[in-house]
């Protein structure tokens, strides 16, 4: 290979690639492993009473089994402050409201991906305006 031309090289190159990504990606199944799939349906369990949903893959794909970016903000005050869990920062200079569905869709995906941090998600609710749409 080392005395290839380097346009074969590249070509070598390319196509391992391209193959390592397509074994990779195969890996996955498309509609979630089980683990995955019972996480979303604990979730719509939890809308269902507050006429809220999702779709299983949508959830799938957001959450995957460990709530993804949703959990890895509530473990941090100030990420979620930051990032805006709910009120995106960059939109205000000051805190913004946010509706009674946000804060019941967002505790529910809490409660169900990693309820341990529920109580530093109520924290942060707390100190938002929450506007009742009823």
């Amino acid at each position: 290979m080392r005395d290839a031309p380097p346009i074969r090289r590249l070509a070598a190159v390319a196509l391992a690639g391209a193959l390592a990504v397509g074994l990779l990606g195969g890996c996955g199944s498309e509609e979630g492993t089980k683990a995955e799939r019972a996480k979303a349906e604990q979730l719509q369990a939890k809308l269902a009473p507050h006429d809220l949903d999702i779709d299983t893959d949508t959830a799938v794909s957001l959450y995957g089994d460990d709530g993804g970016k949703v959990c890895a903000l509530a473990e941090d005050p100030a990420a979620m402050e930051r990032e805006g869990l709910l009120a995106h920062p960059r939109f205000a200079l000051r805190r913004l409201h946010v509706t009674t569905d946000a804060v019941i869709y967002t505790e529910a995906v809490i409660e169900v991906y990693c309820p341990d941090q529920l109580g530093n998600v109520r924290e942060y609710i707390e100190g938002l305006r929450v506007a009742d749409e009823n």
